[in-house]
This record gives C-alpha cells, sequence and structure tokens, in this order.
C-alpha cells in the first residue's frame, strides 16, 4: 500500500490468472476445432495374406462428438480366419479419442482451481519496513 507496492502485487495476480483461463479456453478451443471435430481413423485386420501375415485395411470412423463410433467409409468385408480376433472398426479408437479429451478437459479445470487457489490464498505483500514510520 506504500507507494502502490500492494496494489501492483495484486494487479500481477490477477494478470497472471486471466492469462491462464485465457490459455486454457484457447487450448481448450484449438482441441475440440483441431482435433476432436476431425473424422478419426482405425486400422483394421480384415485377412491373412500367403505368408500369415495379417492384412490391414484403414478405415475412416466418425468424430469424438458423434455417439456412433462406426466407420463412415463403406463397410468392411472382415475375413473369418482362424486366429484372428474379429474387432469392431472405430470402437476403441473412438473410446480412446473420449478418454484423451476428457483428460485434456480435466487437466485444464485442475490448472484452472489451481491457479485461482493460488490466487485467493495469496496474502498481499507487506510493504517495505524500512519507509514505515514509527509512531514512539
Amino acid at each position: 500500500m506504500v507507494c502502490g507496492v500492494a496494489d501492483r502485487a495484486m494487479s500481477t495476480a490477477t494478470r497472471v490468472v486471466v492469462y491462464t483461463i485465457a490459455g486454457c479456453v484457447v487450448w481448450l478451443l484449438v482441441l475440440w476445432l483441431a482435433w476432436a471435430s476431425q473424422p478419426l481413423s482405425d486400422s483394421v485386420i480384415v485377412g491373412v495374406d500367403g505368408d500369415g501375415q495379417p492384412v490391414y485395411d484403414d478405415v475412416e470412423c466418425s468424430t469424438l462428438f458423434d455417439s456412433n463410433p462406426l466407420p463412415t467409409s463403406t463397410a468392411l468385408e472382415i475375413a473369418d480366419n482362424e486366429g484372428l480376433v474379429a474387432q469392431e472398426p472405430c470402437e476403441s479408437v473412438h473410446r480412446q479419442a473420449q478418454v484423451l479429451a476428457a483428460a485434456n478437459v480435466t487437466l485444464v479445470i485442475v490448472v484452472i482451481a489451481g491457479v485461482l487457489l493460488v490466487a485467493a490464498t495469496r496474502r498481499p505483500t507487506s510493504p517495505d519496513a524500512s519507509t514505515v514510520d514509527s509512531v514512539e
């Protein structure tokens, strides 16, 4: 409060909180617009070649926001070969994308809560002892 020291510290703390929240909001917007709104892709085993190696086909899946994780491309013809585990196309990719999106949102909430907690519990700096007039 002497020479505006406490006021300057408060404005710095306020700026840190505002910049952190703005950065987190921008991060989520970029995440949702650049990644989550794009179609996902999956690689699915469709058969076995002559050497016994699995043959994969890439399929385009729906976006993270779609509730149905099924492929958006033409239906695959998955061969019923012995030793191959049949997997539903796009299911695991869609589930993994949901986990990553939830982890990002959780991280942003934790960062914002932490910054707000630190800003709320931060004690204002005490004025310099040399500038305080002593009363005797």
